[in-house]
């Protein structure tokens, strides 16, 4: 879930606030990169109390409705959504500062002659600037999957992997195994595998970012 909105959500935001002035444009990526600078553990509890099910804000929110109590980290469609979506937050400012860049290179006669030749912004994003943008694209999807890999602390301290491991991730199930029930060499095999699975993404990502200098 993540890693799409990771991807494709800066996209989208990087090519509206083109239309705006550079104070604007200044000011807003500022306000969105905060997530990423912010304590994890901090951010992680502040969520974990805004969706707390008797004094979080989703309950007063659900309380005017006449829902009493609502707990979404007692059910994985509820708590995978929710922590991915977290997970998306903490990444949105730096690959917005990565599309901004990469949309500040493209010379703007392209989109005059497009405008000229009667294409609307819409056929701008999707005939220029997505073409354009396809070597950093790739980059920040393969960015964005090696920092899936790496996910920890957010579902360690949000539900534990609960409900019954139906939140558990790759690195929290090489905890367990190794820390909890001292199965070292299990934990050691799972390490490898996300190590050679990162190395492979990084090349790849090295490749990429030749290809676009």
């Amino acid at each position: 879930i993540a890693v799409p909105v990771i991807v494709f959500v800066p996209l989208c935001a990087a090519n509206a606030l083109r239309r705006y002035g550079k104070k604007f444009n200044t000011a807003a990526k500022l306000l969105m990169y905060l997530p990423g600078v912010t304590c994890s553990v901090a951010l992680i509890l502040s969520w974990k109390y805004m969706f707390d099910p008797n004094v979080g804000m989703l309950r007063s929110v659900l309380g005017l409705f006449g829902v009493t109590k609502v707990s979404v980290f007692d059910s994985a469609r509820t708590a995978i959504p929710i922590m991915s979506l977290l997970a998306a937050c903490t990444n949105f400012g730096a690959n917005l500062i990565i599309y901004c860049a990469a949309l500040d290179a493209i010379p703007n006669d392209y989109y005059e002659a497009a405008e000229l030749d009667g294409a609307n912004k819409r056929r701008q994003f999707i005939s220029i600037t997505i073409p354009l943008l396809n070597p950093t694209i790739v980059y920040v999807f393969i960015t964005a999957t090696i920092g899936a890999l790496q996910i920890f602390v957010i579902p360690q301290l949000m539900t534990g992997g609960g409900p019954n491991g139906a939140s558990s991730v790759l690195l929290q199930y090489m905890y367990t195994q190794g820390m909890r029930n001292a199965n070292f060499g299990y934990a050691m095999a799972i390490a490898m595998f996300t190590l050679i699975l990162a190395i492979v993404l990084a090349m790849i990502s090295k490749k990429v970012s030749s290809e676009k200098e």
